[in-house]
């Protein structure tokens, strides 16, 4: 397995965000599991926010982060945006749903970035792996939340 001390200074500093933003989400999806009632939705953020939990601990293999399920500035500021958002909504779940949207279109585009530029290593490999599991998440929120919108 590639070591961190291998990586290019740029894909470091990219596994580094990949760790971030892998506890933001794990932070941002508790976050929603609090704000909804539905139990699909409950039990769906409950499972994305345990799998990015796993994903930041599995990248921090390669990271030199003391605590890979810090939160940062920004994925605090997002889930006090999530709060807020819910709060004036007259329809909290669709909110929440489209906040979650908006997280996990960001996260894909970090992993999309670090794959195109890191082809055919092993770190690649474990790339991969994620990069298919944030995408199946990506695809079944936004699913629910255009589901959401033509019910409303």
């Amino acid at each position: 397995m590639e070591t961190f001390d291998k990586l290019s200074p740029d894909t470091k500093n990219a596994v580094t965000e990949l760790i971030e933003i892998n506890a933001d989400s794990r932070k941002g999806f508790q976050k929603a599991r609090d704000l909804v009632t539905e139990p699909e939705l409950v039990r769906l953020f409950e499972a994305m926010a345990n799998l990015r939990e796993e994903q930041a601990l599995e990248l921090a293999k390669f990271g030199e982060m003391k605590d890979p399920l810090k939160s940062s500035f920004s994925g605090k500021l997002h889930r006090w945006w999530m709060d807020l958002r819910s709060t004036v909504s007259k329809d909290e779940t669709l909110s929440v749903l489209e906040e979650a949207e908006r997280g996990e279109d960001e996260i894909k585009g970090r992993y999309e970035k670090l794959l195109k530029n890191n082809p055919g290593t092993p770190l690649s490999s474990m790339l991969h792996s994620q990069y298919r599991a944030v995408k199946a998440g990506h695809d079944r929120i936004r699913d629910l939340r255009d589901r959401l919108r033509q019910a409303s």
